[in-house]
């Protein structure tokens, strides 16, 4: 990576599932980027629990992923189905999602996905559940992957304001946030209101630079209070419309300022004073 002070540059996209072919051409064009990181905002396979969508995944994403550092945020298609899919997530991506003591259900994972974990632990002999979220540095830059699978969980938000104190203190060039499902959208599944209520205050009191996401499949931009939001969900997946403020849909209560519903991802460079995306 570049020393701090130097321009970083990274591209954000998500979504690719069983769009095979889209994903492949958009692969060769991130090589020919040549970023010096990816975050990827999710749902990267059709089913988690599935191994032949994984070996698939791989074999497409493979020129990518041999030269450039992906940083994966999961998305509710790597859980599927019931939360199963999350033991075989967090054994292929083991380097990302750390282990951690359990947790209980109510605070943490499904309780389905914490069986799964707990029975191969039994096993293995391994007594830690992974967890889908985390954080690093780059060039000055604090990046934060959050799982959205996981928003109710009180942990993940404890981790959150303590990792957002932690990085603020340090006064980076620039807090980067990525998840899979975001608070804001106008796409087909619009506004995440736990997301909403629960995480936009903590980004706002230790003003983070810019959220991404995915879920929705088509790109995204607004600003809401003094932070601006971006969906990326158009790796290679079917193509949705907007689900409100067209003629026939309903107002949306947060419009964006750009819609685009086509395939994408997004070019980021953090410059000394900006982001260029």
């Amino acid at each position: 990576p570049p020393a701090t002070g130097r321009p970083l540059r990274f591209v954000v996209y998500g979504d690719s599932r069983s769009g095979h072919s889209i994903h492949a051409q958009l692969v060769q064009t991130l090589v020919a980027e040549d970023p010096d990181l990816i975050l990827c905002t999710g749902d990267v396979v059709e089913r988690g629990t599935e191994e032949s969508d994984w070996d698939r995944y791989f074999a497409v994403a493979a020129p990518l992923i041999e030269r450039i550092p992906v940083f994966l945020a999961p998305g509710n298609h790597e859980y599927a189905r019931r939360g199963q899919g999350a033991q075989r997530l967090f054994q292929l991506w083991d380097r990302l999602f750390v282990p951690q003591p359990p947790v209980g259900p109510a605070q943490g994972p499904p309780p389905s996905m914490l069986a799964n974990l707990r029975e191969r632990s039994t096993v293995l002999g391994d007594p830690v559940v992974p967890r889908g979220y985390y954080s690093f540095d780059v060039g000055g830059v604090h990046f934060i992957g959050l799982d959205s699978n996981q928003s109710r969980s009180a942990e993940q938000l404890r981790w959150l304001e303590a990792d957002l104190a932690r990085a603020t203190s340090r006064k980076p060039r620039g807090i980067v946030v990525w998840m899979h499902d975001g608070p804001y959208s106008a796409g087909w599944h619009r506004d995440n209101g736990t997301l909403i209520r629960d995480y936009v205050p903590p980004f706002e009191r230790h003003r983070a630079s810019i959220v991404f996401s995915g879920h929705d499949h088509d790109y995204e931009r607004g600003r809401r209070g003094n932070i601006n939001y971006v969906v990326t969900g158009g790796g290679g997946v079917e193509l949705r419309p907007l689900k409100c403020g067209v003629p026939g849909k309903r107002k949306c209560k947060h419009l964006p300022l750009v819609f685009y519903n086509d395939h994408n991802y997004v070019a980021v460079e953090v410059l000394l004073d900006a982001l260029r995306l």
